[in-house]
């Protein structure tokens, strides 16, 4: 039977993939919108992918010498502190496109820590 915390923490994390989806649903259709480029497009879906993958290779060396739960939260952090760096950025008319940039970093980021930390969890 699993823990209330674990259960706690996958139903958190469901909440927060929906979040992570909705967030690059809207960021594309705002780089249409306004830049008209696909090109935009297809660079933000690289840094969220490239950003997984490299965050996946740092978990997974992390995960040997620090606390899954630490770095499941720590995670969490680094991703609020991008959304609200680019919040700022776009509420401030600063730099749009570095708070583009932002964002598909905080997408990327989450699923790599959150799946190596349930696979520590699990040993």
């Amino acid at each position: 039977m699993m823990k209330k915390n674990f259960r706690f923490f996958i139903t958190s994390d469901i909440i927060s993939q929906f979040g992570a989806g909705l967030i690059l649903v809207a960021l594309n259709w705002y780089i249409i919108d306004i830049y008209h480029s696909n090109s935009l497009v297809a660079i933000v879906a690289n840094i969220n992918v490239v950003a997984g993958m490299l965050i996946s290779l740092v978990a997974v060396g992390a995960l040997k010498h620090i606390n899954a739960k630490w770095l499941a939260i720590s995670s969490y952090c680094f991703r609020i502190f991008f959304i609200v760096l680019a919040l700022v950025l776009f509420k401030l008319n600063l730099d749009k496109k570095l708070a583009i940039y932002l964002l598909a970093l905080s997408g990327g980021d989450r699923l790599e820590f959150i799946f190596s930390s349930i696979q520590r969890y699990f040993k």
